[in-house]
């Protein structure tokens, strides 16, 4: 028979190389596929069952299995195995060979646990990123006389990954940091590393379960002065004790017995990568040590430290991990809303979103509709299918039990208001089911952090189960009275918008409602409309043939017209807004309406100055739809000239003024203009704007352009209308520039009478955004310069973030007029540069313009 000291040796070696913490009889199915996978040889499921003595060992293994075995372990074969443990059996090395050897054995024990830390990155490991202020902390303690660091953070937050990070940046190869000094990294509990607990719970025992030999140890140690660096021994993946307080066979245990021991041997430092509750737990038994009282360590250990641990990641990081994922599958990047930002910050959110990646590729869910499928994802891969299975089970009965508190007991029937009520207690519950079911985490109130835990994921979760409950359990309830109920409820907020999503996400796929009526005849306010009337488009978009596509039926048609005529309410510096409005474009049958979603694209481009992207709109309006747009519908080509030329060095006056007098005098005039914005009146809009500025900047007359017919033709005040309140600005500002100071009185107050409307708009919307700005004229007009500057910075901001060249030269030039007002010319200098490297490639002479035209007097 086999020596049973070598037997036991290569067993380790083969359960480390798997990632298993231990072995089942039904692990060796999967250990001998993986094993097949590794190395192209076979050995049997009931050999590996024989091997560790699941099964009756009749006869020695064959030469073959053991060759096999011990090449999947790290060895060549079985004879090169046998002859390096008559080495680590020999007498003491001459200290050199001793650290050569210690360097070597831990490069054998490194592989595979490095291996299965990328195995189980969940993304592929070269799109991941090294922590900064991880790396800071680590380097620190390197160069400190610390013994134990400590890296603390929430499941899923990439401590491991991290841990490999530390291990290939910073001491690997000559490149390395830390190159001199020797890595260990164990994965794995310890418990299950050794065949005897009692030999683990022996400090020289705790060695020999991570596979280091005390004998190489003893003879560094005698000359530690003759090395250079440290061996540093890092332990990922420590399992949470059923209850650490009372059971001595636990990991907390066992690594204090490993640090008691170290202690005296200063080139030795411990490194642990735990959770926080784990860490809390051996703080509070092992803290009155002095070297855990020294620790270096990155994340809370108790109430008195709230230094940050692996928290979520910055939105740039995410966005940066997000991009080299899309680069290495060749698709386009992202374009998210904040909903996904906060959501894509948690590294586990990343790897769901990897997984739809690879499942949809360039036909990924976009927006809100991306934001419903991961979590639904994590519903089903948290709740469902992680952990063990009766604990999923338990988990979700548990849930539906504190939901069934809404039924009522006589009837059955769910008692929506009772349930709803809910709300306050059920958040902590969740999360404390969680933490019993597949996080395995405790989550008490008093330390919960919520920069760390996914509780923005948990609250989702809340709503999906509060919407399904609306939708599924209360079959007297119709749409139109679930969207009452929810407006009832919660008047503004999160979870209101929430619910909407879930609610709509549900009547999309399910036959039964008029999606339509439910849009736009329930009494949602206009942003609510916006944001709900971009999911539809993205959620048909995406799935085309769901059973709710019948009610679907003239929905896209009438989101296409709503949106036209209310594009002033929307906030275009959200770029999926703009993507989607495309897609609308190509949903949409109605020749008509999609004329119009051109139109609208057309005039976003038009205040972006985007002469390429116009040009083409231009085209595509000329050829299918000249029957149905009218030749008038269009800017003249000599507009489209007059606007992208007036500041070139070439222009000359000529007939041009008169080309844009006329054609605004011809679009005031127009019927729509009068209380129906359309397409056309939106065009008007776009054109008034511009002209505005240019007569702004160059001082031209304005009332050329905008007396006589057009100020009649104002729609009333008072009105919701984005346009009729366009028009009031519109009047203010001619009023104000013209000096009218009195005029601009009536129409202020008239503007502050619809503020409840304007509040109820994206603050960086473009009726918005022009009334800041008359708002930072009126008070700059009465020389109250601080209010004035901050109103200006706020518009530049927003006409900066939504591509508005015009919108962002007039804000400047109004900022620079504050300035020199101010006397201050080094802010002056800083908007003149700002300014030419936002219009970089426009033919626009930023200074000579702007020197010429920013001292004007008001």
């Amino acid at each position: 028979m086999l020596s049973k000291q070598a037997i036991e040796i290569i067993r380790k070696r083969i359960l480390s190389k798997s990632g298993l913490p231990h072995i089942s009889p039904g692990d060796c199915k999967v250990l001998s596929r993986d094993i097949k996978e590794t190395t192209g040889k076979t050995v049997s499921e009931t050999t590996l069952k024989r091997f560790y003595g699941f099964a009756r060992q009749e006869h020695n293994f064959s030469k073959y299995s053991l060759n096999t075995l011990c090449e999947y372990a790290g060895y060549k074969n079985w004879e090169n195995f046998i002859a390096k443990q008559y080495r680590k059996s020999s007498p003491p090395k001459p200290l050199a060979e001793a650290w050569s050897l210690l360097r070597s054995e831990a490069a054998k024990a490194n592989e595979p646990a490095i291996s299965y830390i990328k195995k189980r990155c969940g993304i592929p490991f070269e799109c991941t990123h090294p922590h900064h202020l991880i790396n800071t902390d680590f380097e620190y303690f390197m160069q400190s006389n610390r013994q134990l660091y400590c890296l603390t953070g929430e499941a899923y937050t990439g401590k491991t990954i991290q841990v490999a990070h530390i291990v290939e940046n910073l001491f690997a190869g000559k490149g390395g940091k830390f190159s001199e000094s020797i890595p260990w990294v164990v994965s794995g509990n310890l418990v299950h590393r050794s065949s005897s607990v009692k030999a683990v719970n022996r400090p020289a025992g705790a060695l020999k379960a991570l596979g280091i030999a005390p004998s190489l140890l003893h003879t560094v140690s005698k000359n530690p002065a003759g090395i250079r660096g440290f061996l540093v021994i890092i332990i990922d993946g420590i399992e949470h004790p059923a209850d650490a307080m009372t059971v001595e066979d636990n990991d907390l245990n066992h690594i204090a017995n490993l640090l008691l021991f170290v202690e005296k041997y200063s080139w030795i430092k411990i490194v642990l990568s735990v959770r926080p509750s784990t860490f809390a737990i051996f703080y509070r038994q092992f803290g009155h040590l002095d070297f855990v009282k020294q620790a270096v360590w990155s994340g809370p250990i108790n109430a008195g430290n709230k230094k940050p641990s692996i928290r979520l990641l910055s939105c740039a990081a995410s966005r940066r991990v997000l991009n080299d994922l899309h680069q290495k599958l060749n698709s386009p990047p992202p374009v998210l809303i904040q909903e996904l930002d906060e959501l894509l910050r948690h590294p586990y959110f990343i790897q769901l979103y990897y997984q739809l990646l690879l499942k949809h590729g360039n036909r990924l869910p976009q927006g809100y509709t991306l934001y419903n499928e991961l979590i639904q994802l994590f519903i089903t891969h948290t709740i469902r299918l992680n952990g063990h299975g009766a604990e999923s089970l338990s988990l979700i009965k548990k849930i539906v039990g504190m939901l069934n508190y809404g039924v009522d007991s006589l009837t059955g029937h769910i008692d929506i208001r009772k349930l709803v009520s809910l709300e306050e207690h059920f958040i902590p519950a969740y999360r404390k089911l969680l933490s019993e079911g597949v996080l395995r985490e405790h989550l008490h109130e008093s330390r919960y952090d919520s920069f760390l835990s996914a509780s923005f994921a948990h609250e989702s979760v809340f709503h999906f189960f509060i919407a399904r409950e609306l939708v599924y359990r209360n079959d007297a309830l119709s749409g139109t009275e679930i969207i009452d109920f929810i407006r009832e409820k919660y008047t503004d907020g999160d979870t209101r918008k929430k619910l909407l999503l879930w609610v709509f996400s549900h009547f999309l796929s399910h036959p039964g409602e008029d999606m339509k009526a439910l849009l736009f005849t329930t009494g949602l306010p206009i942003k609510e409309k916006i944001f709900l009337s971009f999911f539809c488009v993205d959620f048909i978009s995406h799935y085309p043939d769901l059973p709710g596509s019948g009610e679907r039926d003239g929905l896209v048609e009438a989101i296409a017209e709503f949106i036209c005529s209310h594009w002033m309410e929307i906030d275009w510096s959200v770029s999926y807004h703009e993507q989607t409005l495309r897609r609308l474009h190509r949903q949409t049958k109605d020749k008509r309406v999609e004329a119009n979603v051109l139109l609208l694209l057309g005039m976003l481009y038009s205040l972006r100055l985007d002469r390429e992207s116009l040009l083409k709109v231009q085209e595509q309006l000329k050829r299918p739809y000249k029957v149905i747009v009218s030749p008038n519908a269009l800017p003249p080509d000599g507009l489209l000239d007059y606007t992208f030329s007036y500041f070139s060095p070439a222009y000359s006056a000529g007939d041009k003024i008169q080309v844009v007098t006329n054609y605004i005098r011809q679009r005031l005039t127009h019927s729509p203009y009068s209380g129906h914005p359309d397409s056309m009146t939106s065009w008007l809009s776009v054109i008034v704007f511009q002209v505005f500025q240019i007569a702004e900047f160059q001082r031209s007359t304005l009332a050329a352009a905008y007396e006589g017919n057009g100020r009649q033709h104002t729609p009333e005040p008072g009105t919701t209308d984005s346009m009729s309140v366009f028009s009031q600005i519109i009047d203010a500002l001619y009023a104000l520039r013209s000096g009218e100071k009195n005029a601009a009185v009536p129409i202020f107050t008239r503007l502050q009478n619809d503020a409840g409307y304007l509040s109820s708009i994206s603050s960086r919307s473009p009726v918005r955004l022009l009334f800041k700005l008359i708002s930072g004229i009126r008070r700059l007009m009465e020389n109250d310069h601080e209010p004035a500057l901050a109103y200006f910075r706020e518009v530049y901001a927003g006409a900066v973030a939504s591509g508005f060249v015009f919108l962002y030269l007039l804000s400047s030039t109004l900022l620079i007029r504050v300035f020199e007002m101010l006397n201050e010319p080094d802010q002056i200098e800083k908007v003149l540069t700002e300014v030419q490297q936002h219009i970089s490639g426009l033919e626009f002479p930023v200074e000579r313009v702007f020197m010429k035209t920013a001292f004007f007097a008001w």
